[in-house]
């Protein structure tokens, strides 16, 4: 028989850091990456997908560039851990945010986004999800 019930008012244990070995289905809330995380039986994992994003001015003279994603917290930015992991998006702000036509490669801890040739000045925004 299932039961359902319901959590109310509820405050998650607050850590600066994952607890050592414990039950899985354990939860806290890591203050230090400002995440909710699941003790999984093997590992912490976040218990939300992972955004990061960028905006970016293009000066027009350029058909290449590198973005740093190093798995720390950036508030403006977000955070992803391994960027190897993510989906990836370079979208054109100035143009109803479409979805430009770029080879995009990623490190573990960088991502960078190229064209066959120099794309127009504007400001254009990287947008990962893992």
């Amino acid at each position: 028989m299932l039961v359902y019930s319901d959590l109310v008012s509820a405050q998650l244990e607050n850590l600066a850091a994952n607890p050592s070995a414990t039950p899985t289905g354990r939860v806290f809330y890591d203050t230090a990456e400002g995440l909710a995380k699941l003790y999984d039986g093997s590992a912490w994992v976040p218990m939300t997908k992972l955004r990061w994003e960028v905006s970016d001015a293009w000066d027009g003279s350029t058909s290449t560039k590198t973005y740093t994603v190093d798995g720390s917290v950036t508030p403006s930015r977000g955070k992803v851990i391994d960027a190897r992991k993510a989906l990836w998006q370079f979208k054109d702000e100035t143009n109803n945010y479409l979805v430009m036509d770029a080879e995009i490669t990623a490190t573990s801890t960088a991502v960078t986004v190229t064209f066959g040739m120099n794309i127009p000045a504007g400001n254009y925004t990287l947008i990962g999800v893992e």
